[in-house]
């Protein structure tokens, strides 16, 4: 990954990465995953900051990877492709606390469990320790 500061005030990073995760999609124990991300943060105000993220990744299921269980019955490699955006405004309420508000949004494509979207809303108490 790479971090770029264009100004004292804005962040932007994008990145790439590749390797073997664990998965909890059964009868799958793990995939080869590739993703790519890129994220911009502003501080707004010196109180105030924003930022926006943006994830896209692409998985393969590999039918020899499956639990010791399932390995007579027939199972088929299969990919998975994920996109995720989400965003965050959080406010520095007092020294290391924060209010923070936020949305994601996930798209899921796959040949080896059901395509879904979801939306995600979230308001939160972030202490530092």
């Amino acid at each position: 990954s790479m971090t770029v500061l264009p100004s004292p005030r804005t962040r932007l990073s994008a990145g790439a990465s590749h390797s073997m995760y664990e998965v909890d999609v059964y009868p799958f124990s793990n995939q080869e995953r590739t993703s790519l991300f890129a994220s911009i943060g502003q501080d707004v105000t010196a109180k105030l900051d924003f930022s926006l993220n943006a994830t896209y990744i692409m998985g393969k299921y590999d039918a020899e990877e499956t639990v010791e269980t399932v390995r007579e019955v027939d199972v088929i490699d299969g990919d998975d492709d994920a996109m995720q955006v989400s965003s965050r405004l959080r406010y520095n309420v007092a020294r290391n606390n924060y209010l923070e508000l936020g949305y994601q949004y996930t798209d899921i494509a796959s040949d080896v469990r059901d395509d879904y979207s979801r939306n995600r809303y979230w308001v939160g108490w972030q202490t530092r320790l």
